[in-house]
């Protein structure tokens, strides 16, 4: 007698979970579709949404957007089973995993057509920024060059430390008074913003952080 209510209730625990098994796969949906959150059935996912696996969310994923403004194309369209693959142009370098985004490295020129290009800066011109154009070198007089440009660095002009060796090598003038004197001069030439943020980047004062043989000058 025990034997059979004890099968009994087994039979009814494997029906029981049965159905649930049952009831779970009913209402899992197919790739590209969703739960309604009206009818509680499966539908198809809105334009522009997609679903790459059976599910039971009421929700589907929103397809990327290739930013074609950064230089991104549409590699493979948005589908509702999969997402859009997007891919950098010829030039351009990903801003983020997917290539949504895309940035034009220092060294080259971005040129705003339809679409973007991203080439790099030719001789005689340089870049230092991402997504900038490329600009001209900083024209010297003949035998002035002090600093060669390339492609990421403008050139610089012997007369830019010409001009500031009077100042440096008037008496009793500290190396913290010089810095200082550059960095607040009112309008201080391209040139010299150059040196200083070339020679002292993070404005130390330290001769062991800056040569100021570089300058051409001695501070005391």
């Amino acid at each position: 007698m025990q034997k059979s209510r004890l099968l009994k209730i087994l039979i009814w625990h494997l029906h029981f979970y049965g159905l649930i098994i049952a009831l779970d796969t009913r209402f899992k949906c197919q790739q590209g579709q969703r739960i309604s959150r009206t009818t509680g059935k499966c539908e198809e996912c809105p334009d522009d949404q997609y679903q790459p696996k059976e599910n039971d969310s009421k929700q589907c994923e929103t397809c990327t957007i290739c930013s074609r403004k950064s230089g991104s194309a549409i590699q493979s369209i948005c589908t509702k089973t999969s997402d859009t693959v997007c891919q950098c142009r010829q030039g351009f370098s990903p801003r983020e995993e997917d290539s949504a985004t895309c940035k034009c490295e220092v060294g080259s020129g971005k040129k705003m057509n339809v679409p973007p290009e991203c080439r790099t800066c030719e001789n005689g011109f340089y870049s230092s920024k991402i997504d900038s154009p490329c600009l001209a070198w900083t024209k010297c007089k003949q035998n002035k060059v002090r600093f060669t440009g390339n492609n990421t660095s403008d050139a610089v002009c012997d007369e830019a430390f010409d001009a500031w060796t009077p100042v440096a090598t008037t008496p009793g003038l500290t190396e913290k008074t010089f810095f200082s004197i550059v960095h607040t001069s009112p309008s201080p030439s391209p040139e010299i913003s150059s040196i200083t943020r070339k020679l002292n980047p993070n404005n130390k004062t330290d001769k062991e952080e800056v040569d100021h043989r570089d300058l051409g000058v001695n501070l005391t």
